[in-house]
């Protein structure tokens, strides 16, 4: 876990929003009381070192007892435009499982707001499909002529239904490169997945070194588990006609 950013995530969405924050933290290092003493309503779970991304989230979701729950990464910003009632309210109000945001991406953190337009907006909200040993991510932008657009797969900033995804939950043996084994499963189950236009911000500049460089450093590793997983050979991603293709 990055804890300086984990910090300028909790100040941030400390200045539009009480609800209670789960954390937990598989590093080698945890804060301490002193890190969080400013905080209120925040429950801090430390685990043994690197029990991976998936078991994380498994072990968080078990923590939640409200309908439905917010998924965030340690690395993401709120602003006053990250306007999760607006989640909310789609998600109640239309009986969607799933309804995510937007993810942009930022070098520094004062960009945001000086130069909101510098940042990256990430495309990766799309359907899914298996075609004997490739599993194929096909991108589906936005149509602006309807409401809702419906996907088997979005981003990591979302709000579900906790039921479901307690459900499903995501798989141990993958430690990272977890999210679309995670989708493909969640597709057995029907769900309904949409997105709206509520950005978060993420800082892709890392403080955290030595973190980042154990998640490259084992990529290799883990692909040769996700395709195990999904019983494939190759993934491709098809985005505006053009095909790309992973392994």
């Amino acid at each position: 876990m990055d804890q300086k950013k984990l910090i300028q995530l909790i100040n941030s969405i400390r200045q539009f929003y009480n609800n209670r924050i789960i954390i937990l933290d598989d590093g080698k290092l945890f804060l301490s009381d002193d890190d969080i003493k400013d905080f209120e309503n925040i429950k801090y779970i430390k685990t043994e070192y690197d029990i991976g991304l998936s078991e994380g989230r498994n072990r968080l979701i078990e923590q939640v007892s409200t309908k439905y729950f917010l998924l965030l990464d340690d690395d993401f910003l709120f602003t006053k435009d990250t306007n999760i009632n607006k989640m909310y309210q789609t998600i109640v109000n239309n009986n969607f499982d799933i309804v995510g945001g937007d993810v942009w991406d930022f070098k520094y953190k004062n960009w945001i707001s000086k130069y909101p337009k510098r940042g990256i907006k990430r495309n990766f909200s799309g359907v899914l499909s298996k075609n004997d040993k490739e599993l194929e991510l096909i991108m589906k932008p936005k149509n602006i002529e309807n409401e809702f657009e419906m996907y088997d797969i979005i981003l990591n900033f979302f709000i579900a239904k906790t039921d479901l995804i307690k459900k499903v939950k995501w798989n141990p043996k993958l430690k990272i490169l977890e999210h679309i084994e995670f989708f493909w499963r969640l597709k057995e189950f029907n769900p309904k997945i949409t997105t709206v236009d509520v950005p978060i911000y993420n800082m892709v500049k890392k403080s955290n070194h030595e973190y980042y460089k154990l998640r490259r450093g084992r990529k290799n590793t883990f692909i040769k588990i996700l395709y195990k997983e999904l019983e494939v050979e190759k993934i491709s991603v098809i985005n505006n006609d053009k095909k790309y293709i992973s392994g």
